[in-house]
């Protein structure tokens, strides 16, 4: 009679094993899945990548704008900062606490 309550015994660690097996195949399946989506997101990344950097059209900086208007056409810089930071907004700057010096 022992034997046959063994027997029983075994039988439903296997039952219990066999079960979590089979959570761990499909567990197993899903990242198997979630492995080639992530693999595809890499894939489409560098290939935008290699798209941006195998783009070739020369790109003008807005520092170099400046210096153009500056030096080809012939524009004040210095005038245009004087008409930007006029006495109106030095007084509002002011009354809003001024400037103030950042520290690292």
């Amino acid at each position: 009679m022992d034997d046959v309550k063994k027997a029983k015994g075994l039988r439903s660690q296997v039952n219990s094993m066999s079960a979590e097996a089979e959570i761990l195949r499909v567990e197993i399946d899903n990242k198997k899945i979630e492995y080639n989506q992530k693999l595809q997101k890499i894939k489409k990344i560098n290939s935008e990548i290699k798209k941006i950097e195998n783009n070739k059209k020369l790109k003008v900086s807005e520092h170099a704008i400046v210096r153009y208007f500056e030096r080809v056409k012939g524009f004040n810089i210095s005038e245009i900062e004087d008409e930007i930071l006029n006495n109106s907004v030095l007084d509002m700057v002011e009354k809003n606490g001024g400037f103030r010096k950042l520290s690292k």
